[in-house]
């Protein structure tokens, strides 16, 4: 078993004066084989933010959505496979609720209250020498969000796809390290009417 758990506190002064988040969890892992092994995860998780900056001019075309306060719970089941030694391939998955019912959310009149996803993705590590690694990565989510709209419910349905590589070089060994990395994510969320 492992234990694990990240605080962040950090200035934002764009939409907030402060965001803080925070990670803790504990995974029980397992290994099958000489090439397999698993993990399975209970992670909690949340945001709060501080002093939201010209909160009154906040409007549901404008919620600032990724600095929203908010609470989660998930399950992270995780696969790896080293079938060469050089390769290793990890299947992820994972199951999340989210609350947004933090007190200092700015109050709109189209506010996410909740939220319940799945996540689905594979990683590819490739190393070739002790100096050289290079990586890969698909990452699907799927998130389903309970929205509290001019005093009626909606349920709205939001999904996203990432892709992603680079690689890693050893300059120093033990010293220094290059990192070259891209991502593009592709999201599709409802059109607030």
């Amino acid at each position: 078993a492992r234990v694990y758990g990240k605080y962040l506190d950090r200035d934002d002064e764009q939409v907030v004066e402060n965001v803080r988040t925070y990670t803790g969890g504990m995974a029980l892992r397992k290994r099958m084989s000489n090439t397999l092994s698993g993990s399975l995860a209970l992670e909690v998780s949340g945001q709060s933010a501080k002093n939201y900056i010209d909160a009154e001019d906040v409007t549901r075309e404008s919620t600032p959505w990724d600095r929203l306060g908010y609470d989660q719970t998930a399950f992270k089941l995780n696969l790896t496979s080293s079938l060469i030694d050089s390769v290793t391939v990890s299947l992820l998955g994972s199951w999340y609720l989210k609350s947004f019912d933090a007190p200092e959310n700015p109050t709109v009149t189209y506010a996410m209250t909740s939220a319940h996803g799945t996540t689905a993705g594979v990683d590819v590590d490739w190393a070739p020498s002790r100096d050289w690694n290079h990586f890969g990565f698909y990452a699907f989510d799927r998130m389903k969000a309970e929205i509290d709209a001019n005093g009626g419910d909606l349920n709205d349905t939001m999904t996203s796809h990432t892709v992603g590589a680079g690689s890693i070089q050893s300059m120093l060994p033990g010293h220094l390290r290059c990192v070259t990395s891209m991502a593009l994510t592709r999201t599709k969320t409802p059109q607030k009417g």
